[in-house]
């Protein structure tokens, strides 16, 4: 369920819009995918999976249309006050029903979209919202220096 929202649905449309974007020569693809998508993230890992192959969509299709006027942008949101933790699923499939404090601290969605929109005309392949120290230091750590990283969150209470 999981890796048919976050990415397989996300395929189906982008396989009926792409044509027609090709066929104009022009268009815009804005995709959200996530944080967890670019680092670790203990007990997501079909979001995790679902948000890295988002991932590589996006790139794929950015450098695949690059001469034909298509542009790419992902949206890559680390904390926003969102109940997304409380209807994760585990890995039974029931809901995980729990708050997760990065969430429960994270940027609000309205401001996260005000800068998501006040973004898109800069041409960013990606834009960056709701990285508080915790998580711009995550996906620092995540990207840079992955082994430091897993034995960070191995360590930590992760939630």
């Amino acid at each position: 369920r999981v890796l048919k929202v976050n990415l397989l649905a996300q395929m189906e449309i982008l396989g009926v819009l792409l044509p027609l974007m090709v066929s104009r020569q022009s268009g815009h693809i804005v995709s959200v995918t996530s944080l967890a998508g670019k680092v670790s993230s203990p007990w997501r890992s079909c979001y995790a999976a679902a948000k890295h192959g988002l991932h590589g969509l996006l790139d794929t299709l950015r450098v695949e249309n690059a001469s034909s006027g298509i542009r790419v942008t992902a949206v890559v949101p680390g904390f926003l006050k969102t109940e997304i933790s409380l209807h994760a699923l585990k890995g039974d499939g029931e809901l995980w029903n729990k708050n997760d404090r990065n969430q429960l601290s994270g940027l609000e969605p309205k401001k996260a979209a005000e800068r998501i929109l006040s973004r898109l005309p800069l041409r960013k392949r990606e834009i960056y919202v709701g990285y508080p120290l915790r998580a711009a230091l995550a996906l620092f750590l995540g990207t840079r220096f992955p082994r430091l990283f897993d034995r960070i969150l191995k360590k930590s209470q992760y939630t």
